[in-house]
């Protein structure tokens, strides 16, 4: 089959630090899907809620990648068409083994119909703020629970994860990662809006965008060979040393532009839109006429 898959992270790479796609890359985006028909999507680390608010407008076929690999869904109307979430016993004993170390986690779950976002009480100055962001902008996910385990039954865990700082969230991170080596895995990533502030968080093993992009192209028929995807952080390694194609952004951490096919502009100058640009210019030129 003769398609090229395009799949970007969000934050860092094909949004701007404000969190927005330029008018240029929405506008260029979306002629790019109506003229061309090129095949489009993300995979990012956010849920669905923030993915449809920063792409609201475009025409996004395809379905989106959420959660790291946690879940796969229909971009125009959220429904989760794969999930990979973390078993009941599993999320109940990384909970409290958590809490071992004087730390209260969020947990991000899935009922069927909507997503939810729980926590008991806040733990530290990076929780504290995390919170308020969420509710000054009126996020209707975040749930305040007497105890994580009073979460409904029909709640599926997608991730549980807590933030502090390097030292803490390192120790965590290597500790309960080695614990759960067999069922979970662990996301480690500095928090990009505010610097100095780390997240651990923990999926179903399963969960991770290399695994959600195999599954898409197995599903719609793409090829990895003709696949390009591009990153920004640690946390898109996988999903880059999976493709072909392997495209850095200038302002990625030093990890990924090593492992990178080319390295682009930075997020703030249209880089990923500019790049598909230039490839599909490139192809058309040399088409057989």
């Amino acid at each position: 089959m003769n398609k090229h898959l395009y799949i970007t992270d969000l934050d860092g790479t094909l949004l701007r630090g404000d969190k927005t796609l330029s008018v240029y890359s929405r506008k260029q985006l979306n002629y790019l899907l109506k003229e061309h028909k090129i095949h489009f999507t993300v995979a990012t680390a956010r849920s669905y809620n923030y993915v449809s608010q920063v792409l609201e407008g475009i025409d996004v076929q395809l379905p989106v990648i959420l959660k790291n690999g946690a879940v796969t869904a229909d971009f125009a109307s959220g429904k989760h068409i794969n999930v990979n979430h973390i078993e009941e016993e599993y999320w109940h004993e990384l909970v409290d083994d958590i809490g071992e170390y004087m730390l209260s986690p969020f947990m991000s779950t899935y009922n069927g119909y909507a997503e939810n976002y729980y926590y008991d009480h806040v733990s530290g100055e990076g929780m504290q703020w995390y919170v308020k962001e969420m509710q000054s902008g009126n996020d209707k996910r975040l749930v305040r629970l007497p105890i994580l385990h009073a979460a409904p039954a029909e709640d599926k865990v997608l991730s549980v994860s807590v933030i502090n700082r390097l030292e803490i969230i390192e120790k965590v991170r290597d500790e309960l990662q080695y614990r759960y080596r067999n069922v979970l895995h662990c996301h480690f990533y500095e928090e990009l809006y505010h610097p100095g502030w780390y997240w651990a968080v923990f999926t179903n093993k399963l969960a991770t965008k290399d695994q959600a992009i195999k599954l898409l192209c197995e599903q719609l028929g793409y090829s990895i060979d003709d696949t390009t995807a591009f990153g920004d952080s640690h946390n898109d390694k996988t999903m880059l040393q999976l493709v072909k194609h392997k495209i850095a952004v200038s302002n990625a951490d030093k990890r990924l532009i090593e492992i990178a096919t080319e390295v682009i502009g930075n997020n703030e100058e249209d880089s990923v839109i500019k790049y598909i640009e230039k490839r599909i210019s490139t192809a058309t030129y040399h088409s057989p006429a």
